[in-house]
């Protein structure tokens, strides 16, 4: 008895040190090993510049002088002081050949060394250390610079010591060549600019111009310079500009022009710069002798910028206007853009994860092992009773192990099939449609596991992103600051063959989630809604190539059920206008359209499709559905926001339906199928809204109008935009400063407007008082919120604008207010006739 217990405590021993072990280990992430059969160089960065919180490159190359070499290239990347993220992808040098691999990878916190690992069977080979020669200020916006001389563009560099227009935003210039600009999404998806400018873009191969290309259209900003290189830069970017060049004259007017353009002092320089003749368009900037400057091409959500002269001019570089020209200009013309290439987006976008509140069908088996012990209990008590009556219980001693054996190998069967003791998955699939009719298609998967270890978790070879809570900044409990090198493996992001991520779970059924993200080409359900005299019609046609299960159409005014829809077949729906009893805290009914409750949300209405008047019972499936719907609503109400600006969700008009097509990846679990899988989708659609109905009827939903933000000049009167903050999204005004904005009205000055309202959400109005400017006396009248304005002819001017202005109810108030939306209706004045 002593030696087993002595046993089990060494073997507890043993266990309770594995995790020392492992922190033991990572004191030698930095080792180098060598190999006489390979040579390996290694630059992390670009040319050693790194960055944190963005993917940066590492750059390998490895020349094999033995046999054959199939293994895989890893390096670690801090997370903070204690963690670290593993970054692998497959290698393959033949004998006697140099290969070189790119592999992108992510350090969070400082992280002074970085070690490229050649591992074969679990067992390093090869190592060598990269050590970083700069950094690049993490809060930056990077700019690649395809360009011989990238120092001409150092005007574009913004610092905290060197920032004209005080917005606290920086940018940094990246040099770039042929060989290092990167045909990776992650890479280029760290760049929220590139300037394609004297360098030979045919140096450039398909797979780097396709790249860029989607880069462009996925929502960033490619500047293309002018001059000699003009024709060459134009021909790269092919049909996705209509331009052409002819000639190359030289003009004295161009920095006139670009002055003129940003409203500045005119300088009086007028220095001579070479351009290249740009037709085929119209032109943002021309100068005072007809030469094309710049050209605005919008490509999907992003945009290209057309140059006449090059971009790394030094002449017009030097003017200072070059510091904050082109900064500006984005402002100007896009501003939501703008934010979009300061600020990276995030990668789980549309995506909803089911998390621990949703319920995973587990066939465990608990009843039939209970069927067996109490069958085997039975038999016991049966085969006593009939032993005893023939006074031959003697025999117990040999029935009794006999039944317990049968029994304990008929649970362990039984347990062995049990998927409690195989890793469970739930896969939630949303599929997204835009309104430019592109179907995006976002899916999580969740993963847990009855054992503590390590999981490798694929989807189908797609390119899939860990889940995980974000990176923090912690150097220990320790008093002083010292960088600690991490000990414990967070999580292994792998490629190749099989994309995914391996995560080291430290405990049973750990959570362990990853998203990715994929175009769907499969047809385009085709939708659109408008107002008639008694409430909003519409109607739907389903022309994916599955059947779509019975859906609904949400707004802010209620929703109405929509049947299933077969391929092909279309439906007709309408919500006629009602009202609730209660505005405040309003119920929303099939078919109904609530008129009279104020600024309502998408969300309340959502919940009250799926649960009714109930409360919504998380972790049901209709919790599930419902959550898929709002991370769609979320994403679209981004890219309306990308659009139009400002916070646009309100007016919004969603179809969403559980697609008949079931989810049909394939998920695998360190490479085997989960022990159980549950599976959700949804299809969610914006619908096109027509702000004029069929009989000619206006309706502008609050959102369809966009508010910008206005100066004001020493009377009290707008006095211009202020582009640095129109077309935020999530915006939020100081009431104190008077905030004023003005509305540009779609449609305004072709109807009789029959009513015409501002909104603004109820818990707002008590501390707000809002004014109109009056178009004609040019004075401030108080109007009321949420309620119609009197006579709104008096207050738009002849272009069709409107001027609001919120002020605090008392002069100490330090509440704040987002940018307001607008009602408006009426009819079409050739409709009267």
């Amino acid at each position: 008895m002593r030696r087993w217990t002595g046993i089990l405590i060494m073997l507890c021993l043993l266990l309770a040190a594995a995790p020392w072990g492992m922190g033991a280990g990572a004191e030698s992430l930095h080792t180098e090993v060598e190999n006489q059969q390979l040579e390996i160089e290694a630059v992390i960065g670009y040319d050693g510049m790194i960055t944190y919180g963005k993917p940066i490159p590492l750059r390998v190359t490895v020349r094999n002088r033995g046999g054959d070499l199939e293994a895989t290239l890893a390096v670690n990347g801090y997370v903070s002081s204690r963690d670290y993220d593993r970054f692998e992808t497959e290698l393959s040098v033949p004998a006697g050949s140099e290969r070189t691999v790119v592999l992108p990878v992510q350090a969070d916190t400082v992280q002074g060394v970085f070690t490229a690992e050649i591992v074969r069977d679990g067992k390093v080979i090869r190592a060598v250390n990269a050590v970083p020669s700069g950094t690049i200020n993490p809060s930056a916006m990077l700019i690649g610079v395809l360009s011989s001389r990238p120092r001409n563009l150092s005007n574009l560099d913004i610092s905290a010591a060197d920032d004209p227009l005080l917005r606290y935003e920086y940018w940094q210039t990246v040099p770039l060549t042929p060989e290092t600009l990167p045909e990776d999404p992650d890479l280029l998806g760290a760049f929220g600019m590139m300037v394609l400018d004297d360098t030979d873009p045919a140096l450039l191969t398909e797979k780097q111009r396709s790249a860029l290309l989607n880069w462009v259209s996925a929502g960033h900003v490619l500047m293309v310079g002018g001059g000699t290189a003009g024709p060459r830069n134009l021909a790269f970017l092919g049909d996705a500009v209509s331009l052409q060049a002819d000639a190359f004259p030289v003009s004295d007017r161009v920095l006139e022009a670009l002055e003129n353009y940003h409203g500045q002092q005119l300088s009086g320089r007028r220095p001579e710069i070479a351009l290249c003749s740009l037709k085929g368009g119209e032109p943002l900037i021309r100068d005072a002798e007809g030469n094309d400057l710049v050209y605005w091409i919008p490509m999907g959500h992003g945009s290209v910028v057309v140059l006449a002269w090059e971009a790394g001019d030094a002449t017009l570089n030097s003017e200072r206007l070059m510091h904050v020209f082109y900064q500006k200009m984005i402002l100007t013309q896009d501003a939501n853009l703008y934010n979009r290439i300061l600020y990276r987006s995030e990668d789980s976008a549309g995506v909803y994860g089911p998390d621990g509140d949703t319920r995973l069908k587990v066939h465990t088996g608990l009843a039939a092992g209970a069927a067996i012990a109490a069958g085997a209990l039975v038999i016991g008590l049966l085969l006593w009773f009939i032993l005893k009556r023939k006074g031959a219980t003697s025999w117990m001693w040999l029935a009794l192990p006999l039944l317990s054996a049968a029994a304990a190998a008929a649970l362990v069967l039984l347990s062995g099939s049990s998927s409690m003791t195989h890793p469970m998955a739930v896969v939630t699939e949303n599929r997204i449609q835009g309104a430019d009719g592109e179907t995006v298609r976002a899916t999580a998967v969740s993963v847990e596991a009855p054992r503590a270890g390590i999981y490798r978790i694929s989807l189908d070879g797609e390119q899939a992103t860990p889940l995980i809570d974000g990176p923090y900044y912690y150097w220990g409990e320790e008093e002083d600051d010292t960088p600690k090198e991490p000990a414990k493996l967070r999580v292994i992001r792998f490629r190749g063959r099989e994309n995914g991520a391996a995560f080291n779970a430290e405990t049973p059924w750990q959570l362990m989630s990853l998203s990715a993200h994929s175009e769907e080409a499969e047809g385009t359900v085709e939708a659109e809604i408008w107002m008639e005299a008694d409430g909003l019609h519409g109607q739907i046609r389903n022309g994916k190539p599955w059947g779509l299960k019975a859906g609904a159409v949400l707004c802010n005014y209620g929703f109405v059920r929509i049947p299933a829809l077969a391929p092909g077949e279309s439906a007709s729906f309408a919500l006629l206008s009602g009202a609730t009893a209660d505005p405040q805290n309003p119920e929303y009914t099939d078919g109904v359209m609530v008129r009279n409750a104020p600024a309502s949300s998408l969300y309340a209405v959502q919940n009250q499709y799926f649960y009714g008047s109930g409360e919504e019972r998380y972790g049901s499936r209709e919790s599930t559905l419902s959550g898929l719907v709002s991370a769609a609503s979320g994403r679209l109400s981004d890219q309306q926001t990308g659009r139009k600006g400002g916070d646009l969700s309100s007016g919004m008009f969603l179809y969403c339906a559980e697609p008949e097509a079931a989810f049909t990846g394939n998920v695998r679990v360190n490479g085997e199928a989960p022990g159980a899988l549950t599976t959700f989708s949804m299809f969610t659609a914006e619908i096109r809204y027509l702000t004029v109905g069929r009989t000619g009827v206006v309706f502008h939903p609050p959102g369809t109008d966009r508010a910008v933000r206005c100066e004001l000049d020493a009377s009290g009167n707008p006095a211009g935009v202020m582009s640095d903050t129109s077309g935020r999204s999530y915006a939020w005004y100081p009431v104190s400063e008077m905030p004023t904005f003005r509305f540009t009205l779609q449609d305004a000055t072709s109807m009789n407007i029959t009513s015409l309202s501002l909104n603004m959400e109820s818990w707002y109005t008590s501390d707000v008082q809002c004014y109109v400017l009056h178009s004609r006396l040019k004075t401030w009248v108080q109007a009321e919120l949420n309620a119609p304005l009197l006579h709104p002819e008096k207050y738009l001017d002849a272009s069709g604008s409107l001027y609001v202005q919120f002020r605090p109810v008392t002069p100490d108030s330090y509440a704040e207010i987002p940018a307001p939306g607008l009602t408006l209706e009426g009819t079409v004045k050739q409709a009267d006739r």
